[in-house]
C-alpha cells in the first residue's frame, strides 16, 4: 500500500477494511523497516472471532519524514486463516 508523497512532516491515514469469515484474529502490528513513519492508530480485529457477513477494521497512519525520504514497513496481520499470518508492504515518501 503506498501512501504516496507528502512534504515533510504530513500525516495520512488509511482505514482497511477485512471481512469473510469465520475467523479469529490474534494481532495486526506494523513495523518500519527504516523510522518510525508507520503507525496502527485503530484497530476493530485483534482479540476478536468474525463469523461470515461481519468486518472489523485496522487504520494505519504515515507521516512524512522532512526531506522527502522513502519510508517503507510491513503490516502483520495473525490470524486463524489459512496462510496466517498475512503482511502487506508500506511505502511512503
Amino acid at each position: 500500500m503506498d501512501f504516496g508523497n507528502l512534504s515533510g512532516q504530513q500525516s495520512s491515514m488509511v482505514t482497511i477494511t477485512v471481512s469473510n469469515g469465520p475467523v479469529s484474529f490474534t494481532s495486526a502490528n506494523v513495523s518500519n523497516s527504516n523510522g518510525s513513519a508507520f503507525s496502527k492508530t485503530a484497530d476493530t480485529c485483534s482479540g476478536h472471532t468474525f463469523q461470515d457477513g461481519t468486518s472489523c477494521t485496522v487504520t494505519l497512519g504515515f507521516t512524512a519524514p522532512s526531506g522527502r525520504t522513502n519510508r517503507s514497513g510491513t503490516l502483520t496481520v495473525t490470524d486463524t486463516a489459512t496462510g496466517s499470518p498475512q503482511t502487506l508492504h508500506l511505502s511512503g515518501q
